[in-house]
């Protein structure tokens, strides 16, 4: 089967995808307790994710094309899932949070570039390296101007208390 992709189309794919998947896994850490507030903040959750995302892209393009791809590249991020859910829990032998706070991050992450990259590979003449590029740039912004916010005591996942939302 000859490829009409542009050989960078799954980069530009998993470029987009990551920095989508990296914006809401840094949204959703917000609330969350982190294990280590000086390592384990929204700037190292997107540069994680976006690293994530290379991965995958890579991943895609080296996966031959045929009826088993897309199976495949499931597979694929599952395992590496399952990677990050044993390393997780290895951390939390000696670090605590680390899977309460790990998990949920790494699984948002996970669905949204194992859902993405396959979806837009396939359209990547379709799209610009500015918009990939774009994405990122803003992932790392909002990953760097929200380090060190949110990290709520409780561990939950909650809005504030009712006095404090409406300032009194």
């Amino acid at each position: 089967m000859i490829s009409r992709q542009p050989p960078e189309a799954p980069l530009r794919a998993s470029m987009l995808s990551a920095s989508i998947a990296a914006v809401a896994a840094s949204l959703l850490s917000l609330p969350l307790e982190s294990p280590h507030d000086g390592l384990v903040n929204t700037a190292s959750i997107v540069v994680i994710t976006l690293i994530a995302g290379v991965v995958a892209g890579i991943a895609w393009k080296l996966i031959p094309e045929g009826p088993h791809r897309t199976a495949r590249f499931y597979a694929l991020v599952l395992l590496g899932f399952a990677i990050v859910a044993g390393t997780t829990a290895l951390a939390q032998t000696q670090i605590e949070r680390a899977v309460s706070f790990g998990l949920p991050v790494a699984a948002v992450a996970a669905v949204i570039i194992g859902g993405g990259v396959p979806l837009l590979a396939d359209k990547g003449r379709a799209l610009p390296w500015w918009l990939a590029t774009a994405a990122v740039a803003v992932a790392l912004a909002i990953g760097v101007g929200l380090a060190g916010q949110g990290d709520q005591e409780s561990g939950d996942l909650e809005l504030p208390p009712r006095a404090a939302r409406l300032g009194g």
